[in-house]
Order: structure tokens, then C-alpha cells, then sequence
């Protein structure tokens, strides 16, 4: 595990000997971010002749493809590829058979990243090889007006818990990181991408990185954003599906990768049988409204930090839409569950039905 921190590790391993470096961008119906996702990547402190940019791209109508081209006429480096598979699980797939590089950096098209960021990201793999993939925190920014709300509510440590991608208060080995960079020889190790995953796919990637003895690691300083989505429907379309992958993922190693996902679907059970159980007992009932009276002081506490951000009419917006977000992510791990277990589907069954795996907004 490595000692030293990021400020340390990034001085070394950045000249252009260290590699060429393939960025994979997957992407469908994206044209609001992909040209900002890009030009950021094009910004990075790498020699151009050892870079490339893959634009994996599933079958989008809405621009995105033209805005892709238009970037890439202007620059080399940039490739379009198409993605049959349409999801991200299948572009990183496709990304990874193409890829050249001997580094391979994955950027989501609604995220930026630094201009040093690849050269952070290159220098840590080098310095220390028991380090298979790095990345950093992000945060959430709003792209407009509607998505201000979205991005106060999902960076707060309520809405999905402390999580330390989100808060960006941790150095070091971790289980997740956004915008990830890691050396391509780990594909022998761990394979490719499961592209039966809709959602959910970096954490299978991640996980099966951790089992394999790869550290995954989180440096505090290769900080990027992303951007949430632009509507609070969006919001909980997209943690709806999240949680049902989750489960997807889980019946896939036997195992939840974490106990965080399951503390809404937990709190809302133990609720559900309070109510029930009270006709034994009224004890229980009163167990139960203590239990009630706990979030609900919660989550006016977090309220009132989006409302001092965003003024009072966001406190009472934010007042449901956390609840509301937390109710529609256990309903996906338990969709996810009951599909899973209860109607035995296959995850590549599951992909072929498209189960809530729709485009989020």
C-alpha cells in the first residue's frame, strides 16, 4: 500500500517515455456535454503524438455524432467508433480491443478533467505497480438553471451517504474512483468489460480489480467535474436503475460489493415491519416512529444546508426530492433483487429486456 501522498507521487514518470496513452470516452445521445468533455481532454499536459481519444459512440440521434466530428476534423488524436451494444459496459469493451495505449484512461461524456490529470494519473502507476488503477474525486456542477437544485442535493452527504468520491476527503486505496486511469496489462489479468451490465459496469470492473490484489486508489488533487443531470425526474430516474444494477451486480459474485447500497432498502424494510409488527405490540409502533423521526430530522438538517445554498423554496424542494431519491433506489435493489432471484433472469437476459436501463435526463 502505497505511503507517500499524491503531492509526492506526481513528481516523477511524466516525460514522454512513460507510454502512450489511449482515452476512452463512451457516449450516446450526449450533445450537451461531449464537446466540453472533450476539449478537456485535448487541454491535458500530454505529448499530442502519444495520445489518443476514443470516442465510443452508441447510435446517437440528437447531434452528438456531428459535434464528435466536427472536434475531430480539427484533431487526429480524436477517433469515432460505433457501439452496437449502445451501453457503457460494451463501449469500454469495444474501447479496450482498440485502445493502443499502454495506458488507458477512461473519461465519462459528462465529466471534465484537469489538464495534469493524465500525467498524475501515469506518474502513480509507474512509481508504484501494486497500484492498478487511480483517479480522484469529482464534483457535481449544474450544466444550467435546472440542474442547480440536482447538483446541491447530490453533493450532499444525505442524499447517497459519505461516500469518498463524492466528499474528496480521502487519499488513497478505495473501492471506486471516477475518470479511472490504469495500465492496460491488467486486462490480462482481471478481462475485459461485462457489456451485460447496462449500469453499474465500473463497479464489477473495480471490484474484480480488488479481488485479483489490485489496489485502486484515490489521489485528493486529480480532482474533475461532472455533471449532474438536468432535472430532478433524471436524478431519480438514474439512482432507480443504479440501485437495480447494484442487485445485478451482486447476484453476479454471489455477493453485495458494499453494505452502503443497502441501507435505504434496510430502512424502508425495517419500517414496513414496525408497521405491521405494531398490532403484536404497540412498542414496536413506537420503535418505529423513532426510527421515522430520526430521518425526518435528517433530512430537514440537509435540507436546510441546499436551502442556505439555494434559498428557502430549494429547503422544501430538497425536503422531498431526498426521500424521494432514497425511496427510488431501494425500489430498484429490490426490482433487482426480483428479477434476479425471484424470476432467476440472467444479467444478459435482463440486458436483452432492457430493464431499467433507459436514458436518464
Amino acid at each position: 500500500m502505497p505511503k507517500a501522498k499524491i503531492s509526492e507521487l506526481k513528481k516523477a514518470g511524466t516525460d514522454a517515455e512513460a507510454g502512450y496513452v489511449s482515452v476512452v470516452i463512451p457516449c450516446r445521445e450526449e450533445q450537451n456535454y461531449i464537446g466540453k468533455a472533450l476539449r478537456a481532454v485535448l487541454a491535458n499536459d500530454w505529448p499530442s503524438d502519444r495520445l489518443e481519444v476514443l470516442v465510443v459512440e452508441g447510435d446517437s440521434h440528437d447531434g452528438t455524432r456531428d459535434i464528435v466530428a466536427e472536434i475531430a476534423a480539427r484533431d487526429a488524436r480524436i477517433k469515432i467508433i460505433d457501439n452496437p451494444g449502445l451501453f457503457a459496459g460494451s463501449a469500454m469493451r469495444i474501447g479496450h480491443a482498440a485502445a493502443r495505449g499502454d495506458y488507458i484512461v477512461r473519461v465519462d461524456a459528462h465529466a471534465e478533467i484537469p489538464p495534469d490529470y493524465v500525467k498524475k494519473g501515469v506518474a502513480i502507476l509507474r512509481q508504484h505497480p501494486e497500484i492498478w488503477a487511480v483517479g480522484g474525486p469529482v464534483d457535481r456542477v449544474a450544466a444550467g438553471e435546472g440542474s442547480l437544485l440536482v447538483a446541491a442535493i447530490i453533493s450532499n452527504i444525505f442524499s447517497t451517504g459519505n461516500t469518498p468520491v463524492r466528499v474528496g476527503k480521502r487519499e488513497g486505496p478505495i473501492d471506486a474512483v471516477a475518470c479511472p486511469v490504469w495500465r492496460r496489462e491488467i486486462l490480462a489479468r482481471v478481462g475485459n468489460f461485462d457489456d451485460a451490465l447496462a449500469r453499474n459496469e465500473d463497479d464489477d470492473y473495480f471490484y474484480r480489480i480488488r479481488r485479483a490484489g489490485g489496489i485502486v486508489y484515490q489521489a485528493q488533487d486529480m480532482r474533475a467535474k461532472y455533471y449532474v443531470r438536468s432535472s430532478i425526474r433524471g436524478l431519480l430516474k438514474q439512482y432507480n436503475q443504479y440501485g437495480f444494477w447494484k442487485a445485478v451486480v451482486a447476484k453476479k459474485h454471489g455477493r453485495f460489493l458494499a453494505w452502503k447500497p443497502l441501507v435505504p432498502s434496510a430502512f424502508f424494510g425495517v419500517l414496513a415491519l414496525a408497521a405491521a409488527a405494531g398490532f403484536v405490540t404497540p412498542y414496536i409502533w413506537l420503535a418505529g416512529g423513532a426510527l421515522a423521526a430520526a430521518y425526518v430530522g435528517a433530512d430537514v438538517v440537509a435540507s436546510i444546508f441546499v436551502g442556505i445554498k439555494k434559498g428557502f423554496g430549494s429547503f422544501l424542494k430538497a425536503f422531498v426530492v431526498f426521500p424521494a431519491l432514497h425511496l427510488t433506489y431501494a425500489a430498484g435493489i429490490t426490482s433487482g433483487l426480483w428479477c434476479c432471484y425471484v424470476r432467476r433472469f440472467s444479467r444478459e437476459e435482463i440486458r436483452r429486456r432492457r430493464l431499467f436501463a433507459g436514458l436518464t435526463r
